[in-house]
């Protein structure tokens, strides 16, 4: 990349970082492709962002405090030292003892080049912030001020970083756990002239340490690109949020960015949010050449019939029984030669009958010659019992 003014990162890089820092709350993971809702993939390594952040207020120190804090007027030049040697300022409006104008949020990237690697444990990251809140500051100078209450401070990192990733998918939700992670000990620097062009900025390679000997993968990120980031970055979250007390003066900020980020309270969730939402970006890129498919597998769901066949043995041994009964009654009714008169009722009707004699046989042929011109009447008995009786 030649020399030139900078306008920042590409398009989707700026989209993912207006979400990390606008809608953190809804920031998600890159969620991989699995059509069918559940798949595994085996555990692989990838470029992403990273961030930590510590708070430091308790370690913030004052510099020259005035000796009569209540009685300031006009422009005062506040500034403060932070951890690692860093000198975060600005100026104050007073009045009559009130503060007409003062930030209630201060954030910058102007810092010493070795604080990150001091007190975060971070070489050379892409973007270092040193943020200033001043929840307890009045308008009446005597009811709080920059000198009498020390600001909440946080000191942040975001830097490149390789993280081994254990992806999953179930039921259509993606699962993604960060395994391990890595940065290399010579970081990201960017030597050359960040706004006005390239010359003497190298390119970045992060390396794998002692510790992380199993891996052999080396990444490298073209300098044009790391340069235009961190550039674009330190532009875009460094400013203040200036409250006015005045009634002539509006509350004033640097750009849209710092006004979001002057609402944070969770300034490590802000981060992390930040560095995923980047991270899913350059995952998500789409450059054949710089991105890497890790294959896994889909499962998808068939049906499966489980016969239990212990629970067949009751209708199995009714049927075996029944057939043993059947078999029996037939070989028994073959021995007596029993007529079969299946639904025939006239052999109930004849046997019995009043005034029918043998003359009827057993045929069913006969009978129902016979029945054909025999009449019955049902009556009762002498001894009340109801009876079919053949009346000619």
């Amino acid at each position: 990349m030649g020399s030139g003014l900078l306008i920042g990162p590409e398009w989707g890089m700026k989209a993912a970082i207006y979400d990390g820092i606008f809608t953190p709350e809804k920031i998600e993971d890159l969620v991989p492709i699995c059509s069918s809702g559940n798949c595994t993939f085996p555990p692989f390594e990838s470029l992403a962002f990273c961030s930590k952040c510590l708070d430091v207020s308790q370690d913030v120190v004052i510099n020259n405090p005035p000796a009569y804090p209540n009685d300031l007027t006009g422009q005062q030049q506040i500034n403060y030292t932070v951890p690692g040697g860093g000198i975060v300022g600005f100026t104050a409006l007073f009045e009559e003892g009130n503060l007409a104008k003062g930030p209630a949020f201060v954030s910058s990237s102007a810092l010493p080049d070795d604080l990150p690697k001091r007190i975060l444990d971070i070489q050379n990251p892409v973007l270092a912030l040193a943020i200033l809140q001043f929840p307890h500051v009045r308008p009446r100078i005597a009811d709080g001020n920059y000198y009498s209450s020390l600001p909440i401070a946080h000191e942040c990192a975001l830097y490149f970083c390789i993280n081994t990733y254990n992806v999953s998918v179930t039921n259509s939700k993606a699962n993604t756990t960060i395994l391990s992670s890595w940065t290399s000990d010579t970081g990201t620097p960017t030597v050359g002239a960040a706004l006005t062009g390239m010359d003497g900025t190298p390119d970045a390679v992060l390396e794998p340490s002692d510790d992380y000997s199993t891996s052999n993968h080396t990444y490298q990120i073209p300098a044009g690109s790391l340069a235009n980031l961190k550039a674009w970055l330190d532009v875009s979250m460094q400013g203040s949020m200036n409250t006015s007390f005045s009634t002539v003066d509006r509350t004033q900020w640097v750009n849209d960015d710092i006004q979001a980020l002057n609402k944070t309270t969770d300034w490590s969730f802000l981060m992390n949010a930040l560095a995923t939402s980047m991270t899913a970006y350059i995952r998500n890129s789409g450059n054949p050449d710089a991105v890497t498919e890790v294959q896994g597998l889909a499962y998808q769901n068939e049906t499966f019939v489980h016969v239990q066949w212990i629970w067949m043995a009751l209708p199995g041994g009714l049927v075996a029984i029944s057939t043993v009964f059947l078999c029996a009654t037939m070989f028994r009714s073959e021995r007596k030669r029993a007529m079969a008169w299946k639904s025939s009722s006239l052999a109930l009707l004849f046997h019995g009958l009043e005034g029918v004699g043998g003359g009827a046989g057993e045929g069913v042929n006969r009978m129902r010659v016979v029945a054909k011109r025999t009449r019955v009447v049902l009556s009762r008995g002498e001894d009340g019992e109801w009876k079919l009786v053949n009346t000619g």
